[in-house]
């Protein structure tokens, strides 16, 4: 019987490290086979992030493509029509130069104020405003008292 007993825990103890081994190796095979779809699925998930990405900056070239475009035929639109209305203008200026007797004089006029140029106000302003600053420097500047305190 003890035989019978001893052989019977052997065989059991060669039977469960056989399932063991074989067990572990079924879970790496499964555990590899995992980390295999979940790296394929974020490589997908990448490469349709990458495309939607890709569509989406093309879609935006073309679009300011088309409104750089749009924005330079605009303005040699109006570029052309104002050099037409110039055009318009000028040679109806012609036509009644021909036809009237019409003169342009000059008229200008001087800008003075009291017998003074601009230039001379400028310069007069700016003297009284460079007084008033160096008045107020002096005066606050007299007010500020220095005294030592000595703990002492």
């Amino acid at each position: 019987m003890k035989k019978f007993l001893i052989s019977t825990i052997v065989l059991s103890f060669i039977l469960f490290s056989f399932s063991y081994f074989i067990y572990a190796d079924n879970s790496t095979n499964d555990v590899k086979n995992t980390t295999s779809n979940v790296g394929n699925a974020i490589m997908n998930t990448s490469n349709g992030a990458k495309n939607v990405i890709q569509k989406a900056e093309n879609g935006i070239e073309n679009g300011v493509s088309n409104m750089k475009n749009a924005v330079t035929n605009g303005t040699q639109d109006i570029t052309n029509d104002a050099k037409n209305e110039t055009n318009d203008v000028v040679g109806s200026i012609d036509n009644m130069g021909n036809d009237s007797n019409y003169t342009a004089e000059r008229t200008s006029t001087d800008a003075t104020f009291m017998g003074m140029s601009s230039t001379t106000w400028t310069w007069l302003i700016l003297g009284i405003v460079g007084v008033v600053i160096v008045a107020l420097v002096w005066y606050y500047g007299s007010q500020y008292e220095h005294t030592n305190y000595d703990n002492e």
